[in-house]
């Protein structure tokens, strides 16, 4: 129901401005947001599909023997191919959003188009997806040692390393802690197993029963409960990767239709003004909070409380503490020109 608010706001204002013959176009931020809410739900779907397919790909008969011949990158340098289908699926958000902006000034009398093999738009996207397949390589790295140092220093032999291995895929490294550390404390009737949010709380009842026993679970319980927790943390850095990804490619895309519109002279940039517009309901940064409204000119950056510019929310080159799973947009406001 939110995602048909916003199209029918959308909608509202885009007719109340044909109706009311301004010498202005609003394109309103809800027009992102709706495209950016698309694309989260799909990209998480492409990020959880990844995973399966990663986990998939290699045996554990075949992971084994990487490991026991030392040859364990192997398995990564497998693994890129399905991280590339995702990062394939970023720039689909990228272009989607380009067209659609387009759509919205065709519709609005002015005959803009979105060129895909435009160098700078080719560009942005290659780096989307270098970067992308580098920070997933690379994170998966990091937990895959961290996975394999534990499995030597518990004495596993390397078909559970193997395990362990593929166990891993999809979490980050402090996620993989986390899981780690939940295992020890079923292991060891620790209630504070119960405080952990990503619990599947179905199994709380048996582990307190156990406790209450004086019993312990055993193998087979622990490793169900493990991996319902595994799973669950999956899905939320699923959530997490999607948002951002959605956010920034959407926006990227949408910047990239202006700069094509302004090298055609069909917008004029000194005409455009632009502004920030947050998502308020109580979950956004307060940051973020104080930076609704704040208006800016093609080429000037909205600046944070934070002290950090940004082109846009999302923007690749700003921290993560602006940019991961934000939720704000933009909207802009063009003067028409008389003869587009």
């Amino acid at each position: 129901m939110q995602v048909m608010n916003y199209t029918e706001s959308y909608v509202d204002r885009f007719l109340k401005n044909l109706s009311k013959a301004s010498e202005f176009i609003f394109d309103p931020a809800e027009r992102l947001h709706t495209l950016v809410n698309t694309w989260d739900l799909k990209l998480r779907r492409e990020f959880l599909e990844m995973v399966k397919q990663i986990r998939s790909s290699v045996t554990l008969d075949r992971l084994t023997d990487l490991i026991v011949r030392g040859q364990i990158d192997q398995a990564f340098a497998e693994a890129e191919a399905y991280v590339l289908k995702f990062a394939d699926a970023t720039n689909e958000a990228f272009t989607s959003s380009a067209r659609s902006t387009a759509d919205f000034y065709n519709t609005a009398g002015i005959a803009v188009t979105f060129d895909r093999v435009n160098t700078r738009a080719v560009e942005a996207m290659q780096q989307n997806q270098l970067r992308l397949v580098r920070e997933f390589l690379d994170e998966q790295r990091r937990v895959t040692r961290q996975a394999m140092v534990e499995g030597i220093s518990q004495g596993l032999n390397p078909r559970d390393q193997a395990r362990m291995f593929r166990d891993s895929i999809g979490l980050t490294e402090r996620q993989e802690r986390a899981v780690a550390r939940y295992r020890t404390q079923l292991e060891q009737n620790d209630l504070s197993a119960l405080r952990r949010q990503l619990r599947d709380r179905r199994f709380d009842r048996t582990f307190r029963r156990a406790v209450k026993d004086g019993k312990f679970l055993n193998d087979e319980q622990i490793d169900r409960m493990v991996g319902r927790y595994r799973e669950r943390y999956i899905k939320y850095r699923s959530e997490v990767i999607a948002r951002t990804e959605a956010l920034r490619s959407t926006h990227q895309g949408n910047e990239e239709l202006y700069r094509q519109a302004f090298e055609t002279g069909k917008l004029n940039p000194e005409e455009v003004v632009r502004g920030w517009s947050t998502e308020i309901d109580g979950r956004e940064r307060p940051h973020h909070h104080s930076m609704n409204g704040q208006e800016r000119g093609v080429n000037e950056p909205f600046v944070s409380p934070l002290g950090n510019s940004l082109m846009y929310p999302g923007d690749p080159k700003a921290p993560a503490e602006e940019t991961v799973q934000c939720r704000c947009s933009v909207w802009t406001r063009v003067r028409r020109l008389e003869n587009a």
